[in-house]
């Protein structure tokens, strides 16, 4: 198996004996139907068992705050490991109707993602996509043409070496407008140079700025999300 973005190969027996784990603590934990106690059930397991790659409640609360100010009606998500951002976000967005898409190549993400964004009651806002981006995103499109032009925000958060050719495949596809917002996670730590150096290039498409975050359990600011707004 090859090792992408600095994550050690002896991670992922580890994720995947985590993830399906993850859904029964939602499971038998979580309130059903209640959104939040998914995330709170998440969020205590990831801080009292093991440390699993969810966005967590500091990071969550700036990425809330930009999509409450842009109020998106259709957003997309590359990569969801667990659903947690997929709940998260879901939730918000369906306060204003919007609709909320999350593309995974993992099939245990998949199942298990589906399986906690059911519990949580979210299955009429949030569709998670079984592919890569890469691979998935034009089938989807051709089910869903009202897309073009039309999507208002999306979260990438997968493989970082994946980011550049993601944002320039999603810039092909015109389905972006004036006042889109693109957010990248973790692009500090592991790290997406490549990804900071492109958008830089692209100052006079985008606005730009660094949301830094303290992971959990971190003494000091040690990431970012770049948070890039398409220009008019």
């Amino acid at each position: 198996m090859s090792v992408r973005s600095g994550i050690s190969a002896s991670w992922y027996p580890l994720s995947n004996a985590l993830k399906p784990m993850v859904a029964t603590a939602v499971e038998y934990s979580a309130t059903k139907g209640d959104p939040q106690s998914v995330i709170d059930t998440i969020d205590e397991f990831s801080s009292n068992y093991h440390r699993i790659m969810i966005i967590g409640d500091d990071k969550g609360g700036k990425i809330d705050k930009v999509l409450k100010e842009h109020k998106p009606k259709v957003m997309y998500e590359l990569g969801c490991f667990v659903g947690y951002s997929a709940v998260r976000f879901g939730a918000l967005i369906r306060e204003w109707g919007g609709k909320f898409y999350s593309f995974e190549v993992d099939a245990q993400s998949v199942e298990v993602s589906r399986k906690i964004v059911e519990h949580a009651g979210l299955s009429d806002t949030v569709e998670i996509i079984h592919g890569g981006f890469d691979s998935a995103i034009k089938p989807f499109l051709e089910n869903h043409p009202d897309h073009a032009g039309k999507v208002d925000a999306i979260f990438i958060d997968h493989w970082k070496d994946l980011y550049v050719p993601d944002i320039q495949l999603i810039e092909s596809l015109n389905i972006l407008h004036p006042g889109s917002v693109v957010l990248a996670d973790n692009v500090i730590r592991p790290g997406a140079p490549e990804y900071i150096e492109y958008m830089n290039s692209q100052s006079d498409k985008y606005t730009s700025e660094m949301l830094e975050y303290k992971p959990a359990g971190a003494k000091e600011v040690v990431d970012a999300v770049l948070v890039n707004i398409l220009k008019p």
